[in-house]
């Protein structure tokens, strides 16, 4: 339903596609099960089965055999296009929406620009639920952060674990192997050299500025 979506539906394979908006699923051809709403949504998928995809330009790049993908709000995993990507699971405006040539599998973001810059296989598996959690991430491997602002910042610092409203928000870039629990924990401004390995349990704990981990 709508201008050009499903439109290049010409073989068998194509199986149990359902679209729904501007161009929406216009350039499947041979994947199946797959379910577009909205304009341009799952726009360029040609092959890839079993795909969700609810939201203007949500999943719009993906150009291959992307599979098992859900992708749920405004740009939600809008500029991933990697064959092989799967298993990702992006709800909110702009979860993942920065993502281009990285080939990601198994990565949960939930919320309003959770996980917006992720571009690197090296997030694969990683869990990032609330508004902006993990917003800055680019290569950080093995993270867990559930909360508002949780580890806003870090980029590429491995192994981190935050829970709670801003835990681990302003720690730097690169910090690894931290665990974050409660209100702001490990949420000050690290300055210097980097503060790491640190266990922080309870609201405000680790606060204040850090220097050498």
């Amino acid at each position: 339903v709508g201008y050009s979506a499903g439109s290049a539906v010409n073989s068998a394979g194509d199986g149990r596609l359902t679209a729904m908006g501007w161009s929406a699923g216009s350039g499947v051809t041979d994947g199946i099960d797959n379910t577009f709403f909205g304009t341009a949504a799952g726009k360029l998928i040609s092959g890839g089965n079993r795909n969700l995809a609810i939201g203007s330009l949500a999943f719009d790049s993906a150009d291959g055999n992307e599979s098992d993908n859900i992708a749920i709000g405004y740009s939600s995993l809008g500029t991933m296009n990697a064959q092989g990507s799967q298993h990702n699971v992006c709800i909110g405006n702009n979860t993942i929406a920065d993502s281009s040539s990285a080939v990601l599998e198994g990565v949960v973001a939930i919320g309003h620009q959770a996980a917006t810059e992720a571009d690197n296989p090296d997030i694969n598996y990683g869990v990032f639920i609330g508004y902006q959690a993990g917003q800055n991430i680019a290569g950080a491997e093995s993270m867990c952060v559930v909360g508002h602002q949780s580890f806003k910042l870090i980029e590429a610092g491995d192994r981190n674990t935050g829970f709670g409203y801003q835990s681990g928000y302003r720690t730097m870039t690169t910090a690894a192997d931290n665990v974050a629990i409660g209100y702001q924990a490990i949420g000050g401004v690290h300055t210097g050299t980097l503060s790491q390995k640190n266990v922080a349990v309870g609201n405000n704990t680790l606060f204040g500025a850090m220097n050498d981990g």
